[in-house]
């Protein structure tokens, strides 16, 4: 298993979805989608624990996973 990280521009990402843009709408299409992707057992709960953390502005800027 390799060891990947997650950079999370909350900044950046916010400001997306302030403006409106498709990109920003994308990413938290994506966000709202990563529990369906994953599996469930460990890395997918964890994903998905992500997710909701991004969605509500509480992740960090940098995961490691």
């Amino acid at each position: 298993m390799q060891n990947t990280e997650c950079h999370l521009d909350m900044r950046r990402f916010r400001q997306l979805l302030a403006e409106g843009c498709c990109a920003g709408r994308q990413m938290l299409t994506t966000l709202r989608s990563i529990q369906d992707v994953l599996p469930p057992e460990p890395m997918g709960r964890a994903a998905g624990a992500l997710a909701e953390d991004v969605l509500r502005g509480r992740a960090p800027p940098k995961i490691e996973v």
